[in-house]
């Protein structure tokens, strides 16, 4: 005899895989980190890779609120139709350079989105050095922490730099806190934050 069965066939898209290449990063506590002159561009290179044959929306993101982007047809130069009339697998390069105006620590982000809604993402830390020629001491962070007497660094700078502190250190915010300028305080006094009130008052 013969006979005959169904079901339900679902299709499911595969998402995007983008990729950020690590080379030039170099090994921090939290993380394999670029770290570069602030005011200077910085390159960074991705990879963003889809079985399918997509249209792909690539997208840098700086951390430091802006972001740029750019979209590669699998097909150029008229958009992917629905459905694809080729299977093209996608592995598209992307090199970008961005120019960060402040020291600080910042997350830079590569997505991927192709045109049936799936995306991914791939970030790296950067951490953004100033040209500073003098060195202080801890007397003097702990007054500009302390932030009385007209301190010299404005409170986001102060912060950028506990921040690029807690990142690269394995003692700070691992084994000791580091997030807020009470904190930071304590670290640079560590007899007492009420020793340092009585010494640099």
């Amino acid at each position: 005899g013969a006979g005959s069965a169904g079901f339900d066939l679902t299709v499911a898209n595969v998402d995007p895989d983008p990729s950020i290449d690590p080379s030039g990063a170099v090994l921090l506590d939290g993380g394999p980190t670029v770290v570069a002159p602030a005011g200077e561009n910085v390159p960074f290179d991705g990879l963003a890779e889809d079985p399918g044959s997509d249209d792909l929306t690539l997208i840098w993101n700086w951390g430091d609120g802006t972001d740029e982007s750019r979209v590669s047809l699998v097909d150029p130069p008229a958009s992917d139709p629905l459905p694809s009339p080729t299977v093209q697998p996608r592995s598209e390069p992307d090199q970008a350079s961005h120019s960060f105006a402040a020291a600080c620590l910042y997350e830079v982000s590569f997505s991927g989105l192709d045109d049936d809604g799936g995306q991914g993402a791939d970030a790296i830390d950067v951490i953004l050095v100033g040209d500073a020629d003098q060195k202080r001491n801890a007397g003097y962070w702990t007054s500009e922490y302390r932030f009385r007497k007209h301190p010299d660094f404005p409170p986001a700078t102060l912060s950028c730099y506990l921040d690029i502190v807690s990142h690269a250190s394995a003692v700070f915010s691992a084994h000791r806190p580091l997030g807020s300028f009470e904190d930071a305080v304590n670290a640079l006094w560590p007899r007492g934050s009420s020793d340092a009130d009585e010494a640099l008052d």
